[in-house]
């Protein structure tokens, strides 16, 4: 097992105590679409932490979050950019499902885009995403690990 850096550790310690935090908060107004977006936050941060299922896992339980805080707010760009993210960081041999999840966070981040156009990182992120896509209908499906869609768009914040 690899040994974590402290400062490793300390960012994982704070993003459990975030969620702690949010997990709380939710308890006392599970209608706060700011409060469901950090958990969803925090939820993807710590599964770059865990491996296999266990983030798999973290990362569809942040999905659900941040789809409740759309039910509350559907134009929360923050919200849909994050949500992006999470489709970006689901991994899937499955070509088909690969391309599902990359279709989802382009429309996650389209919508982003839309809401609030004038954000270079959503824009950005959808252009990455698009080049991305194009390259994968090119490309043999055969190639061992091309079917991980997980690639880097833009911070977590989304600049909100």
């Amino acid at each position: 097992m690899e040994q974590s850096s402290p400062l490793s550790s300390y960012f994982r310690q704070n993003a459990l105590n975030k969620r702690h935090l949010a997990e709380a908060n939710y308890a006392i107004d599970p209608l706060d679409a700011d409060n469901l977006t950090k958990w969803g936050r925090e939820l993807l941060q710590l599964s770059r932490s865990q491996n296999g299922q266990d983030s798999k896992k973290m990362i569809e339980d942040g999905i659900l979050k941040l789809q409740g805080a759309l039910v509350i707010d559907p134009l929360k760009h923050d919200t849909l950019f994050l949500l992006g993210k999470c489709f970006t960081a689901l991994k899937s041999n499955d070509p088909t499902e690969a391309k599902g999840y990359l279709h989802k966070a382009l429309a996650c981040f389209q919508k982003a885009s839309h809401v609030d156009p004038g954000n270079a990182v959503y824009f950005s992120s959808v252009q990455q995403l698009t080049k991305f896509d194009s390259e994968l209908i090119e490309h043999d499906w055969t190639e061992p690990g091309l079917c991980d869609v997980h690639i880097r768009a833009g911070d977590e914040q989304g600049h909100s």
